[in-house]
C-alpha cells in the first residue's frame, strides 16, 4: 500500500495482465524487479509477484517479457507522477539510521522498538501447551568493518564498552560490567578473548561496545518472557538446564557472554557451560553423530561460487559496474582495484550508523587547461545504490540448485544436533532447556535458506533465529521458529500444510532433518555424499 501522506498512483493496464510462468520465475522475478526498482514500489511489486506465482510450468521467458512491458509502462505513468513512483519510501541506508538504546542502529540490526513490538511472539502462550526448550542461534554484535576502502582510513570506532549518565541502558552496562569483575578470571575462556571490548579504537573485526549492547538487551528482552513469565529455567539454573556456544573469535565469545548475562543476570558467569568451536557450522560429530570431515562441502561451495558469477552476470553485471565506476570515480582509481559491492558497504555502514562523516578523497585533477583541488565524497545515495544492488544478488542466488544442496550439507551437522536433541526431549531425557549458539552471519544465513525462510537480505548484526518446543497435554510436540522476532513457522518449507494452533508438529522436523533434506542428494546419506 501506498505510504502515508502520498498520493497513491494509478494502475495502468497493463499492470493487470496474468500470465504464466515457473516456480523459479518467481525468485528471478523478485530479482529483476529489484533490478528495475519495482520490487519495493507500492502494489505494483506485489501485483506483479501475485501475477507470477499463480504461474504454471514452462513460462518462465514470458513472465520475464511481461515484467519487462511492466517496467515500461510504469515507467511512462511515473513521468506524470514527477517520479515519485520509483523512488523507495525509506532507502536501506536510513531504514538503519534509527536509534538502539544509546547507539545507532548498526548494518542490518533490527532497532529495539521492533524487538519490543514482536516479544510478546516468543513463548506465547497457547491454553494446553508447555514451552519446554529453546534452541537460540545469534550472530555477533556489531563489529568493526574487516575490510577497508582503497586509500581510505578505516572508520575510528570506539571498542570501548562503557555507560553515560544519558544512556538508556546505563544500568544494564553496569551490571555486566560488575559480573564480569566478581567473576574475574574464572570465567572460561575469559582470559584469551576478553569478556567486552576495552581498546579505545577497534582494530578489524572487533566487537564494538554497541555491539555488546545490542546482545545485553536482546538477552534482557528474552528473559522477560522465558524466564519471568514462563520459568523456563531459574535464574540460577540448575547444571544441564543450559548450553552455550561460541565460534573461536572474540566477537562471538564476546556476544555469547553478553547475550547470557542480558538473559540470566543473577547467575555467576563462571558457572556458564560455555564451549568453544572451531567449526562455524557448529559440527561436533559427539553431538551430531556425523563426522565434521566433509571434504565435498568444500567442493559445492566452489560450485556455488561459479553458478552465483554465472546468475549475478545475466542481471546484476552493469548496475555493479556503474556502481564501481562511480566509486573509482571519486577514489580516482581504476575499478580493477574497487573492492566488492558488499565490502564497501559493510565499511559504509559503519560510518553512517555510528554517526560519522562519509569518507572522502582530495584529488587534483586537470579538466583542460584548468587545474583545480577538489574533495570528493561518498554520498547517501550511492550507498542506496549499493543496497539495492546487495538485495538483487541475495534474491538471485535463492534458486541456484549447487547453493540449496551445499546449504544444506554445510548446516546439516547442527540441524541434526538440535533435532536429535528434540526427539530425546520427546522421549523423556533430559537434554538442556536453553541452548545458545554464538555464530555469524554464514552460520545463520544456510540455516534460514535450509528452513526456507530467506528473503535475501544480509542477515544483521544482532540477529538470533530461535526454534521453541512445546508439549500438549497429551505428550505431542511442537515447534515454533521466529527469526528476530517474527514468527515464521508459516513459512517453513516442512511445515506449511502442517500446522496446528500455529505450531509444526515436531514430526515433521524430524522427518525433514533425517530423511526429506536428502531427497535432492538422491536419498544418499551423509556419509556417502561427503565421500563422493
Amino acid at each position: 500500500m501506498a505510504s502515508r501522506g502520498e498520493r497513491r498512483p494509478s494502475h495502468s493496464c497493463c499492470c493487470y495482465v496474468y500470465f504464466m510462468g515457473s516456480e523459479k520465475s518467481v525468485v528471478h522475478t523478485k530479482a529483476y524487479l529489484t533490478w528495475l526498482g519495482l520490487y519495493m514500489v507500492p502494489d505494483y511489486g506485489d501485483i506483479i509477484m501475485c501475477m507470477v506465482s499463480k504461474a504454471k510450468t514452462g513460462y518462465y521467458f514470458l513472465a520475464i517479457v511481461v515484467t519487462i512491458i511492466v517496467y515500461v509502462c510504469l515507467k511512462e505513468e511515473s513521468k506524470s507522477n514527477s517520479g515519485k513512483l520509483f523512488q523507495h519510501h525509506e532507502p536501506r541506508y536510513q531504514q538503519y539510521h534509527h536509534h538502539y538504546g544509546e547507539s545507532k542502529t548498526l548494518l542490518y540490526h533490527p532497532v529495539e522498538s521492533s524487538i519490543k513490538k514482536n516479544i510478546a511472539l516468543q513463548g506465547k502462550s497457547i491454553d494446553g501447551f508447555t514451552l519446554r526448550s529453546v534452541h537460540i542461534v545469534i550472530r555477533h554484535g556489531d563489529r568493526s568493518p574487516m575490510y577497508k576502502l582503497p586509500n581510505q582510513d578505516s572508520p575510528h570506532l570506539s571498542c570501548h564498552l562503557h555507560s553515560t549518565d544519558k544512556s538508556p541502558n546505563k544500568d544494564l552496562i553496569e551490571s555486566f560490567i560488575r559480573s564480569v569483575a566478581r567473576s574475574g578470571n574464572r570465567i572460561p575462556y575469559g582470559q584469551k578473548f576478553g569478556c567486552y571490548p576495552k581498546q579505545r579504537t577497534c582494530m578489524g573485526a572487533q566487537l564494538t561496545g554497541r555491539g555488546v549492547v545490542q546482545h545485553l538487551v536482546n538477552g534482557a528482552l528474552l528473559k522477560d518472557v522465558y524466564i519471568r513469565k514462563y520459568g523456563l529455567v531459574s535464574n540460577n539454573p540448575r547444571l544441564g538446564d543450559l548450553a552455550v556456544r561460541s565460534t573461536d573469535y572474540s566477537r562471538t565469545y564476546q556476544s555469547a557472554l553478553a547475550f547470557m548475562h542480558g538473559l540470566l543476570p543473577d547467575m555467576d558467569l563462571a558457572k556458564l557451560p560455555l564451549h568453544i568451536t572451531s567449526h562455524m557450522n557448529f559440527c561436533d560429530d559427539r553431538l551430531s553423530g556425523v563426522s565434521c570431515n566433509c571434504p565435498f562441502i568444500n567442493q559445492l561451495k566452489e560450485y556455488a561460487k561459479k553458478e552465483k558469477l554465472k546468475m549475478k552476470s545475466n542481471i546484476t553485471s552493469y548496475q555493479s559496474g556503474a556502481i564501481k565506476q562511480e566509486v573509482a570515480s571519486i577514489y580516482g582509481m581504476s575499478t580493477q582495484h574497487v573492492p566488492w559491492i558488499g565490502g564497501i558497504v559493510e565499511v559504509l555502514m559503519g560510518y553512517v550508523c555510528h554517526g560519522l562523516a562519509l569518507p572522502c578523497t582530495h584529488l587534483s585533477r586537470v579538466r583542460g587547461e584548468v587545474a583545480s583541488d577538489e574533495d570528493h565524497c561518498i554520498k547517501l545515495p550511492l550507498i542506496g545504490k549499493m543496497w539495492q544492488y546487495v538485495d538483487a544478488r541475495g534474491y538471485i542466488v535463492l534458486s541456484g540448485h549447487a547453493e540449496q544442496k551445499y546449504n544444506l550439507l554445510y548446516i546439516y551437522p547442527l540441524l541434526r544436533e538440535i533435532t536429535q536433541q528434540l526427539v530425546n526431549l520427546s522421549q523423556g531425557h533430559q537434554v538442556p532447556k536453553i541452548t545458545l549458539y554464538s555464530g555469524h552471519d554464514i552460520t545463520l544465513t544456510p540455516l534460514i535458506k535450509v528452513f526456507g525462510t530467506y528473503d535475501g537480505h544480509w542477515t544483521p548484526y544482532g540477529s538470533r533465529f530461535i526454534i521453541e518446543t512445546y508439549s500438549s497435554s497429551d505428550n505431542t510436540f511442537y515447534i515454533r521458529v521466529l527469526y528476530n522476532g517474527v514468527d515464521l513457522t508459516s513459512s517453513v518449507i516442512f511445515c506449511k500444510s502442517h500446522l496446528i494452533h500455529n505450531m509444526c508438529p515436531l514430526q515433521y522436523f524430524s522427518d525433514f532433518a533425517f530423511r526429506e533434506l536428502f531427497r535432492i542428494f538422491k536419498n544418499a546419506s551423509y556419509k556417502q555424499i561427503c565421500k563422493s
